[in-house]
């Protein structure tokens, strides 16, 4: 099945699927030729190509025995060929540079505006947050 012709819900489960086989040529697959993402270090990469390449050195080396063991998807479809996803994962293996600190498992938030074209679904943008427990000092 290529991915034009994919549910929104299937393409979403091809995400995590992809990223446990550490598969970045069929996770960025998911993507739009033009798409734009952000991870969630701050990094932005621009375009099918960009987008598999950094997905791809971050599984070289600190995703490379990583495996997302939840994703919670939340969608609000603003058009039939338009939609805005909300996921929350959850995810353990990651290796870390040392001192950065980061706890398992790590979690965070995926926002993606998908698009719907030649009866599939794609990636326009995606923006990824990791949730990182603060203490805030009491006054």
């Amino acid at each position: 099945m290529n991915a034009r012709s994919v549910s929104l819900e299937q393409m979403l489960a091809g995400l995590k699927e992809s990223w446990n086989q550490h598969d970045m040529a069929h996770y960025a697959s998911h993507f739009d030729l033009d798409a734009e993402y952000v991870n969630a270090i701050g990094m932005q990469w621009v375009g099918h190509p960009e987008i598999e390449r950094g997905h791809t050195r971050m599984h070289q080396a600190v995703f490379r025995n990583s495996r997302i063991t939840a994703m919670k998807n939340r969608v609000r479809h603003l058009s039939p060929d338009l939609a805005f996803v909300v996921s929350e994962w959850e995810m353990v293996g990651a290796q870390p540079p040392e001192g950065w600190g980061m706890s398992e498992p790590r979690r965070g938030i995926l926002s993606l505006i998908c698009s719907r074209s030649n009866g599939g679904w794609q990636i326009v943008f995606g923006q990824n947050t990791e949730i990182q427990p603060i203490q805030i000092p009491r006054e």
